[in-house]
């Protein structure tokens, strides 16, 4: 277990993809973590990036946020969409600084009370922004775990269970956004380039399709 995950941190310290909310001081702090998961829900991580950065310039903290106008809110937030998402920002802001003090709560039966965010969204929240150890599990982390291991993808608490034996002490921050990096990178939904994943040789799918194709020539 321990070769795999540092085989996968060490490919993802070399090649994880480059975002603004992944700037050490913006990936240490909850509120932009926050931030950039709810963009993110629903929307192109490349379509997220200019809007992200003219947010956290505008509301630079949840205090800033919670005392915003929604219709600013509203008026920066277009060309993402999914305006529901924004609304519910501007409503759990205002909840954060009055019932938590204006500190983002880092723990999941607070998470995910709070309006906008599901299981995911918390889970990721407490392991990107708190790096506590767990891990928000999206579509590109359900299918790297199923294939690695032959799991059914839709199959939640199997692959819930799988991750969390893997999850480095300390690391699951940067465990899951490699993740995520390897999911949408080189284990996609229709191309797969085994050749160059770091974790091939764990790996069922690779293994078995290694196999047939072996025995076909």
């Amino acid at each position: 277990m321990a070769n795999l995950t540092d085989n996968l941190l060490s490919w993802y310290k070399k090649n994880k993809r480059k975002f603004p909310w992944r700037i050490k001081k913006n990936i240490e702090n909850p509120y932009y973590v926050w931030i950039s998961e709810i963009m993110l829900q629903q929307t192109n991580a490349n379509s997220v990036s200019d809007h992200y950065k003219k947010f956290i310039s505008k509301w630079p903290n949840i205090v800033s946020l919670s005392k915003a106008r929604l219709h600013s809110v509203l008026l920066l937030w277009q060309g993402l969409g999914y305006y529901r998402r924004a609304i519910n920002l501007h409503n759990t802001a205002k909840i954060i600084c009055k019932k938590f003090n204006g500190e983002i709560p880092n723990n999941y039966n607070n998470l995910i009370k709070l309006p906008g965010i599901g299981d995911y969204t918390a889970n990721a929240i407490m392991s990107i922004g708190f790096n506590k150890n767990t891990i928000g599990i999206d579509v590109n982390i359900a299918r790297v775990i199923s294939r690695l291991y032959s799991l059914d993808i839709n199959n939640h608490k199997k692959i819930s269970k799988q991750l969390h034996k893997l999850l480095p002490i300390n690391h699951s921050r940067n465990f899951m956004q490699a993740l995520m990096d390897l999911g949408a990178k080189i284990c996609q939904k229709k191309k797969v380039d085994c050749i160059i994943c770091p974790l091939r040789k764990y790996c069922h799918f690779h293994n078995k399709n290694r196999t047939t194709f072996e025995l076909e020539i």
